[in-house]
C-alpha cells in the first residue's frame, strides 16, 4: 500500500525500496490487486527507468543496465497483479497498448506472457495447466468477458507476429499466452486469424531454408493450440492443409507436429473425420504411409488411431471393417 510504504522517489523507484520488489512479486498474487494501480503507479516508474537507460546507454553503460534491470523487475510484478485483479473491465482496456509494446521487448516478454496467461486462466489453473489443456477460468460478468475479448483482439496479432516472423525468447510461453487468449477472444476474430496462420504455415513449408523449417514447426504448434476454438469450416481447411504435409519426412520434428494436429482434430472434431469418405482417406493416411513416417512420429500416429477407435460406433460396418488394419498398424509401430 503506497500510503504505508512509498516505492518511488519522484518518477523512479527509490533505491532503498528496491528490496520491496521481490517481496511484492512473491506475495501480491495472494490478494486482490488493482490493475489501475499498476497502470498509474508502476508503469510511470518503468517509463522513467527506460528513459534513464536510454540516456545513459553511451556515457554510463553500467548505470543503464541497472536501470533496465530495475524496469524489468517492475514488469515482473504484473503476473501477481493479474492473479486476482479487482478491476478488469475498468482498467484492462487502458493497459492494452502498453502490453502490446512490452510483448515486443525481450526484457518484458516473459513477464507479459505469464501475466496474460494468469489473467485468463487464473493463478491455480496457470500452475496446474499444460500447453495441451489450457481452459479459461469462469468469468464473473459480461463486462469482464468483453474486456478480455478486447484484450485478446489487441494482443493475439502481436503474439502471432512474434511466432510467425520473429524469434521470441520464450516460445512456449508465447504459445501458451496465445492459447489462453484464444479462449476468451470472439469466435469470428479467431477464425480470421487462423486463416492468416494457415497461409503462413503453407508458405513456410514451400521454403527449404533452416529458418523456414523452424518457423513451420512453431506455426504447427500454434495451429494445434487453436484447434479447440475453431469452427467446422476452419477445421476442414486445416485437415486439408495437413494431409499432404504428414508425408513430408525430411523434417521429423515438423512431421511429428503435423500428426499432433491430427491428434487434436480426432479429439475435437470426430464427427468431421468420421464421415465415410474422409474416414477412409484418414485411415489410409494413418496406416498406409509407414515408410515415410519417422520413428519419432509413430507414438503420435498411434495416439491418433486410439482416439478414432474410442469414437467408433460398434454398429457401424465401416468402423468395424477398419479395425483389422488399425490393429496391424499398431503391431508394426510397436
Amino acid at each position: 500500500d503506497e500510503s504505508h510504504l512509498a516505492l518511488q522517489t519522484g518518477q523512479t523507484i527509490a533505491p532503498n525500496r528496491a528490496w520491496c520488489l521481490p517481496v511484492l512479486k512473491a506475495n501480491a498474487a495472494h490478494a486482490p490487486c488493482s490493475l489501475a494501480h499498476f497502470r498509474d503507479s508502476i508503469l510511470p516508474m518503468v517509463s522513467a527507468l527506460e528513459a534513464e537507460a536510454a540516456a545513459k546507454a553511451e556515457a554510463a553503460p553500467m548505470a543503464a543496465k541497472v536501470a533496465q534491470a530495475r524496469a524489468a523487475q517492475l514488469w515482473a510484478l504484473l503476473p501477481a497483479y493479474c492473479a486476482r485483479p479487482s478491476d478488469v473491465p475498468a482498467a484492462l482496456p487502458s493497459l492494452e497498448a502498453s502490453l502490446a509494446r512490452a510483448l515486443k521487448s525481450p526484457d518484458c516478454e516473459l513477464s507479459v506472457t505469464l501475466a496474460l496467461k494468469t489473467l485468463v486462466l487464473g493463478p491455480t489453473l496457470t500452475e496446474a495447466s499444460s500447453a495441451d489443456r489450457l481452459v479459461a477460468r469462469p468469468l464473473e460478468t459480461a463486462e469482464e468477458a468483453a474486456a478480455l475479448a478486447s484484450c485478446a483482439k489487441k494482443l493475439m496479432p502481436v503474439c502471432f507476429k512474434l511466432l510467425a516472423e520473429g524469434a521470441p525468447q520464450n516460445v512456449q510461453l508465447v504459445l501458451e499466452a496465445t492459447t489462453a487468449l484464444s479462449q476468451v477472444a470472439s469466435g469470428g476474430f479467431v477464425q480470421v486469424l487462423f486463416k492468416t496462420l494457415l497461409a503462413k504455415l503453407l508458405e513456410a513449408t514451400l521454403r527449404v531454408d533452416k529458418v523456414s523449417e523452424q518457423r513451420a514447426v512453431v506455426l504447427c504448434d500454434l495451429a494445434t493450440s487453436l484447434v479447440p476454438v475453431l469452427d467446422t469450416q476452419a477445421a476442414e481447411m486445416l485437415y486439408n492443409a495437413i494431409k499432404p504435409l504428414v508425408n513430408m519426412d525430411d523434417n521429423p520434428t515438423f512431421q511429428k507436429r503435423c500428426y499432433k494436429i491430427l491428434h487434436e482434430m480426432c479429439g475435437h472434431f470426430p464427427q468431421l473425420l468420421l464421415e465415410k469418405a474422409r474416414l477412409a482417406e484418414l485411415l489410409s493416411l494413418l496406416t498406409g504411409s509407414l515408410l515415410t513416417c519417422h520413428v519419432s512420429s509413430r507414438q503420435m500416429r498411434l495416439r491418433c488411431l486410439e482416439r478414432l477407435v474410442n469414437v467408433f460406433d460398434s454398429s457401424d460396418e465401416n468402423h468395424m471393417a477398419a479395425l483389422p488394419g488399425m490393429a496391424g498398424e499398431g503391431i508394426l509401430c510397436t
